[in-house]
């Protein structure tokens, strides 16, 4: 097995672990976070703070 065929299957089984066995994060104990909750948190952070900026210029 060369290099590349050995860290293709290496690559294949972290996925298969991953997948069988995903990240689970509970804030406080109540709420569940994965990672869509975090980025729809930081593209309401974004939206929001664009949204500011634009003001602030039209205002000015």
């Amino acid at each position: 097995m060369c290099l590349d065929e050995r860290d293709r299957a290496e690559i294949q089984k972290l996925y298969q672990y991953l997948k069988s066995n995903p990240f689970r994060y509970v804030v406080w104990g109540a709420v569940p976070l994965n990672v869509h909750c975090i980025l729809s948190f930081t593209s309401s952070c974004i939206t929001t703070i664009i949204a500011i900026l634009q003001i602030n210029d039209w205002v000015a």
